[in-house]
This record gives structure tokens, C-alpha cells and sequence, in this order.
């Protein structure tokens, strides 16, 4: 038995036909390959290390050197070296301050702790200053008594004791001496006269004792 196909059945097979090529072919997506990528934004991997592509259907991902952040707030210069982050060197967290401890925390970063060290405030007429609640406190002060009688003692802050020589009276401590006065940060007199006109006596002068007379 012969089947007849009708004219109309034919045109209605050919638009179902053409309506499903394209000027390239008759697919209308390009070939996937392995990854099934159309475009890059389907091969992000979220690694700022790699530089992502799509090529040929085909995800593709080469290591960068690129800046980055290795999340750790301690390093310093973060680059990318194999497709990781890594950071060199370690933050300076040197507060300039004496009294307190100076040290990095990956997470907070720089940290500060205080510390009760022995420091100088700054003051030469203060001693055995030390740290207390970040600060340098002043000790005791410095002692600037030279037991000389001849020298004002005083204390400058920048330079410490001074010893300023005076032209007071003073006491040389010899008995053969009066009028004893300061000159140079010394204590001097001029000699006394041991002569009693006495032909009879060897006259001569004791510092502790002052003028002797012996009988001759």
C-alpha cells in the first residue's frame, strides 16, 4: 500500500527543521569540555593567587604574584608564591615607649603591654626611676653633697650635680694658718707669725696645735 505524503506535511517538516540550525551549525552551545565553562565568570575559584580564564569550554587557573592579604595583621609585604598567600617580615610595633612591652598579635595587630622596667624620666637629679602604668616615674633624688665647704652644691635637671666654686670663710683645718678663706675649691690661709722676741725660746708653729715656744 502506497503512502502519500502531502505537500503541506512536507513544508511543515522543513520549518521544524530549519528552526533548529544556526548560521555555525545546529548547536546553539559551544562545545563545554571537561568543565562545561561558556565564559570566566564560571571558573572563579576565589584564590586572588590564580588568574582564572575559560579556554576552549576548559577552566584554567595559573599561579599570579600577585599583592594579597594572608589575613595575618603581624606580616607585612603579603605576595602570592605558588598560588598561596604569604606575607614576609613582621609589623614594627616599636611604640618608642620604654615602659611598655612591644609585641604582634596575628589577629589585633600591634599590642602594647605595660611594664614596671627601670627607665630614665628624663630628669639627671632624680635616681633608681622606674615604669609604672606606661610611664617613667622619677625615683629618688640625687644626692649632690661633695663635703666641700668651698663649692655651692646644686642639681640641674639637664646636666646633674653641679659644684660651683665660692670665696666663703672657711677652716683649712691647719692651726698655722688665719684668714683661712675659699679660692678655687680649696680652703687656704695665710701663715701666722710664731715669734715671741724671745732669744730664749725656739720659736716653730704645730698644725694641730698652733705655735710652740721651747725653752733654749
Amino acid at each position: 500500500m502506497r503512502c502519500r505524503v502531502s505537500l503541506t506535511s512536507l513544508v511543515i517538516l522543513g520549518l521544524f527543521l530549519f528552526s533548529g540550525c544556526g548560521a555555525g551549525g545546529i548547536s546553539a552551545q559551544p562545545d563545554a569540555g571537561d568543565n562545561g565553562c561558556t565564559s570566566v565568570d564560571q571558573c572563579g575559584d576565589s584564590n586572588p593567587c590564580t588568574d582564572d580564564a575559560c579556554i576552549d569550554g576548559k577552566c584554567s587557573y595559573s599561579f599570579n604574584q600577585a599583592p594579597c592579604d594572608d589575613g595575618q595583621a603581624c606580616s607585612v609585604v603579603d605576595l602570592c608564591l605558588g598560588g598561596v598567600c604569604v606575607g614576609s617580615g613582621t609589623s614594627d610595633c616599636d611604640d618608642g615607649n620604654p615602659c611598655t612591652t612591644d609585641g604582634c598579635d596575628d589577629q589585633e595587630g600591634c599590642v602594647h603591654y605595660n611594664s614596671t622596667l627601670a627607665c630614665d624620666d628624663g630628669d639627671a637629679c632624680t635616681v633608681e626611676d622606674s615604669c609604672d602604668q606606661g610611664a617613667c616615674q622619677p625615683g629618688s633624688g640625687l644626692t649632690c653633697d661633695d663635703d666641700n665647704p668651698c663649692t655651692n652644691d646644686s642639681c640641674h635637671p639637664d646636666s646633674g650635680c653641679i659644684f660651683a666654686n665660692n670665696t666663703l670663710a672657711c677652716d683649712d683645718d691647719d692651726a698655722c694658718t688665719q684668714n683661712d678663706i675659699c679660692s678655687s675649691g680649696s680652703c687656704a690661709g695665710t701663715q701666722i707669725g710664731c715669734d715671741d722676741d724671745n732669744l730664749c725660746t725656739d720659736d716653730s708653729c704645730n698644725q694641730a696645735t698652733g705655735c710652740a715656744y721651747t725653752n733654749n
